[in-house]
């Protein structure tokens, strides 16, 4: 049961980018006042870099090697395929290469000045380019081949003549995307039609990809927060990544979007948009009881055309990204928006919506029976999540104490507990989710920057639950997942099945940039500014300390290895803390610590009895050999021909791969039968959408591999600790 659409990570295109392709996107909404560049943003960068200096765990050695990495980052992030800029574009620029860190100490805005200029002109002329590429039929005659490269590598073109060579080939490689992408609305399966009938769709694949890319472009020109602050946002951003990978800068709407992403609960209209293949922003989905649901007037496929705030604002929604707009909508000023949509009739209607409370989906616990021989529990915690903001916060720990509830009433003889793709969230919840099954003692050590390492401690006598325990993991586990898991390791409280973790053993704060603010005394919460708090300058994500195990250890860079190991689903791919440029270092530290840990586990016997019905079961096996063809293929595959036969050819076997590894599951497992726990099924009654949704998980539950293998691994602990 894969929580992320696999081909996301499995496509050559996706984890690397072809040398002429893609655009900018913004990952940050800013909300910042329109200034004069020498005012404002060189105050901004200025503040921004003594805040981590005077925060961060480990900062850089403030040099003319840093400044290069700083100017860099910026430029490969304004233009992360080569599409704008050329080499001589960028010697006007180039002088300030080692210089950078001097502008942010004098507080001066030139660099920033400059290079925003020279982009907007790039991106203009980038768009009249663009629109006369494809006023032509594509040449597919012609033999072009472009290449896989990473944005850090990217090299720019010498000169305009070659930059229009690059579009060119993008956009030849963009159209041969789209008609060799399965087509879910006319089901057409372009692997098994002529390729000549298949040309015949070019013209108007053509005219949507110039949509599609003259609005992209538009997004940044028009950005709804205004261009000099998207710049301003990237640059800022350059600067953090370049202390390492998980500092960044945050704009208010930014730092409430990373709020509300570990919190349970958040205030929203309940409406969620995708982009369609126009490039419009669409309604993909209505949260049941939320404002846009009860409206009764919002539809899924609706185009929203703009909205307005209560003030009247209003905001051209074809100019703003999707990320973009729920920015927007994240503001905690926009409490009452109006929606314009079109609907698929070409009807335009006009609603007005208010914001109210709407529980997070995404952070749904939810407990199952796995019903066979034994009767084990099942939990899926996808986040630790918190009631942010809250002195008492009740979050993720205390919803899965309830499911335990739940689920002894059922007397379950062991708890499988998912942690597969948890990225982590609040340490609070961590240190307080480890002491449902531990009774009190230590659970973590961190450290600050010059200071002595401390305990975090479960302080409350007791458990939750006492019997067999199995936490599942994978390589996308990451943060107070990691500090969970370890901590269970440590005292041989449970089994810890699956991959290596992700590695990241820092923590992180959210502090104001416009003020003399130091470090308080530690509190385990995702943040330290106050949520109500608003700043003129903005706020920066910092690392400012590290976690390490009760041995002394830690999991940065090396993750959490398993005691009875599981193939990792993305083995093939290089995602993990380790691989990421500016990543903090491993290390150890000296500190006493004393706790009580539980007997061994027979560890060694569950590995070996698990390895031996892998390496029986056919799904593992199959598994196993779609992971190497792919981990095959990424060695091999260095560039893409762009001829729509041999396109053809290499973009079937990669979709092929990916949608098997996708759709791999196991036939329904006849070791058990997964149901809802006795309360969830009265309360499942009373709402047909969440009982249709509910039909769905269990579904996925039931064919799922890896549950599946961690079922027997806990009747097998049952069986060897009799």
């Amino acid at each position: 049961m894969y929580k992320y659409p696999i081909r996301l990570l499995i496509f050559l295109r996706s984890w690397k980018s072809i040398v002429c392709l893609g655009l900018s996107f913004s990952l940050f909404s800013t909300s910042l006042p329109a200034q004069t560049a020498d005012s404002f943003y060189g105050k901004q960068s200025n503040a921004l870099v003594k805040l981590l200096e005077r925060c961060h765990y480990q900062p850089p050695v403030l040099d003319k090697q840093l400044s290069a990495k700083i100017y860099w980052k910026f430029i490969h992030q304004l233009d992360p395929r080569g599409l704008y800029f050329t080499q001589t574009d960028l010697q006007g620029l180039n002088t300030y290469e080692q210089m950078l860190l001097d502008e942010v100490s004098n507080c001066s805005g030139n660099f920033l000045e400059k290079a925003s200029k020279l982009y907007h002109q790039k991106l203009v002329s980038s768009d009249s380019l663009v629109g006369k590429l494809l006023s032509q039929p594509t040449d597919f005659n012609r033999s072009d081949t472009v290449f896989y490269t990473t944005s850090d590598s990217v090299t720019y073109t010498s000169g305009e003549k070659a930059l229009e060579r690059r579009w060119q080939r993008y956009l030849k490689y963009e159209v041969l995307v789209d008609l060799f992408t399965p087509d879910d609305s006319d089901k057409v399966n372009p692997f098994g039609t002529d390729i000549q009938m298949l040309l015949k769709k070019e013209p108007l694949l053509r005219a949507r990809l110039l949509r599609r890319t003259q609005r992209r472009i538009d997004r940044i020109l028009q950005h709804g927060e205004g261009f000099d602050n998207y710049v301003a946002s990237v640059y800022l951003n350059a600067i953090t990544a370049c202390y390492d990978p998980h500092s960044e800068f945050f704009s208010d709407a930014g730092k409430d979007e990373f709020v509300s992403l570990i919190s349970s609960d958040e205030y929203s209209f309940g409406i969620s948009f995708e982009e369609n293949d126009d490039g419009d922003a669409q309604i993909s989905h209505l949260i049941p009881g939320g404002s846009a649901w009860k409206s009764n007037q919002l539809n899924d496929g609706d185009i929203l055309l703009k909205i307005k705030t209560a003030g009247g604002a209003s905001h051209n929604i074809p100019f703003n990204s999707v990320s973009q707009l729920e920015d927007i909508l994240r503001l905690k000023s926009n409490r009452i928006l109006e929606f314009s949509v079109r609907k698929p009739n070409g009807q335009i209607r006009t609603v007005e919506l208010e914001k109210t409370k709407v529980h997070s989906d995404e952070n749904a616990i939810k407990s199952y029976l796995l019903q066979g021989d034994k009767r084990i529990g099942y939990i899926s915690l996808p986040s630790f999540y918190t009631d942010w903001g809250n002195a008492s916060p009740l979050g993720c720990a205390n919803d899965v104490a309830k499911e335990i509830v739940k689920l002894q009433q059922e007397q379950i003889d062991g708890l499988i507990l998912d942690l597969r793709f948890n990225g982590g969230g609040s340490v609070y919840e961590a240190v307080g989710l480890a002491g449902l099954f531990i009774d009190e003692g230590p659970i973590t050590i961190f450290k600050e920057r010059n200071s002595k390492p401390q305990l975090l401690k479960d302080i409350n006598r007791g458990t939750a639950y006492d019997g067999p325990l199995l936490v599942l993991v994978n390589g996308m586990s990451a943060s107070a997942s990691e500090i969970f898991a370890g901590c269970i390791q440590d005292y041989n409280r449970g089994i810890i099945a699956g991959s290596a973790t992700y590695g990241k053993a820092t923590g992180q704060s959210i502090l104001p940039l416009d003020s003399s603010y130091r470090l308080p005394e530690f509190v385990p919460a995702p943040c330290k500014a106050d949520r109500n708090e608003r700043t003129h300058l903005g706020y920066a994500k910092i690392t400012i300390e590290k976690f390490y195990n009760l041995h002394n250890g830690t999991h940065q860079q090396k993750g959490i290895l398993p005691d009875v190991p599981l193939p990792d689903p993305f083995y093939f791919n290089e995602y993990r803390e380790s691989s990421l440029p500016a990543s903090l270092p491993a290390d150890s530290i000296v500190k006493k610590v004393v706790y009580h840990p539980f007997p061994a586990l027979p560890t060694l016997q569950l590995a070996e009895h698990s390895a031996d019905r892998k390496a029986r079961n056919k799904n593992f096996i199959r598994f196993n050999q779609l992971n190497d063809s792919i981990r095959a293929l990424r060695k091999t595959e260095t560039k893409v021909i762009l001829k729509p036969e041999i396109f053809k050819k290499e973009e079937k076997k990669s979709y092929l791969l990916a949608e098997s590894l996708e759709k791999l599951q196991a036939d329904s497992s006849s070791a058990y039968r997964v149901k809802n726990n006795a309360f969830e099924e009265r309360i499942l009654e009373m709402d047909a959408y969440s009982k249709e949704t509910n039909q769905l998980l269990l579904k996925n539950i039931q064919k799922d591999i890896f549950i599946e293998e961690s079922y027997h691994i806990l009747l097998d602990l049952i069986q060897l600790k009799k």
